[in-house]
């Protein structure tokens, strides 16, 4: 970190994986944007999900994953994850990795049923307090619009017909951002929720 320069290489693999998920996160956080005041090519890989989040944030950021894919024998007493080593765009919609990973392993069904329990009541907890209303989201959107605008303002090299398609395509997603912001569930159907599992 003392030596970085806008010319350097920087790969960085699972920083933060022996500390609390909070830390881990955190620290992530703090070492990305350290670096992100730099013009250096980074690698950063993690299985922090809320990572992936700076992109919304940072018009440099760019999120990719491995896809992988589940085989299930005709009974479905068997379960196979298949990694395919091949990198797409995004962050990955896979969804309790490391559920699937111990449904594969040697621990007993009955551990594993029980962790699928516990994991499940934890996210509904984090979700509820954590959940996107429609004006964080427009908050959001309105964020990541004024940065792509600045960076074009500072840094575009388009002549002036590309630069207004560029324009017109950052509006167009701008308000399919505030639309589906508008569309987005309250918080209150989490309240539902969360009565209805108690009964």
């Amino acid at each position: 970190m003392h030596n970085v320069t806008d010319k350097s290489l920087i790969i960085i693999d699972e920083l933060g994986r022996g500390t609390s998920t909070e830390e881990g996160i955190g620290i992530c956080h703090a070492v990305c944007e350290f670096l992100l005041s730099f013009k250096a090519f980074t690698l950063f890989a993690t299985h922090y999900l809320e990572v992936c989040q700076l992109d919304a944030l940072y018009p440099n950021v760019e999120n990719n994953h491995f896809e992988v894919q589940h085989n299930q024998s005709n009974t479905g007493n068997y379960h196979k994850i298949i990694y395919t080593y091949i990198l797409s765009k995004g962050y990955t919609e896979e969804k309790n990795y490391g559920l699937k990973a111990a449904e594969v392993s040697s621990l007993p069904p009955s551990i594993v049923l029980d962790a699928k329990e516990i994991a499940s009541q934890i996210t509904k907890q984090i979700w509820c307090k954590q959940r996107n209303t429609a004006e964080s989201l427009q908050q959001r959107a309105m964020h990541h619009l004024a940065t792509r605008l600045v960076q074009a303002a500072r840094n575009s090299c388009l002549d002036p017909d590309r630069l207004r398609m560029y324009l017109m395509g950052l509006r167009k997603r701008y308000e399919g951002d505030c639309l589906a912001a508008r569309q987005s569930p309250q918080a209150d159907t989490c309240l539902s929720e969360q009565f209805s599992s108690k009964q």
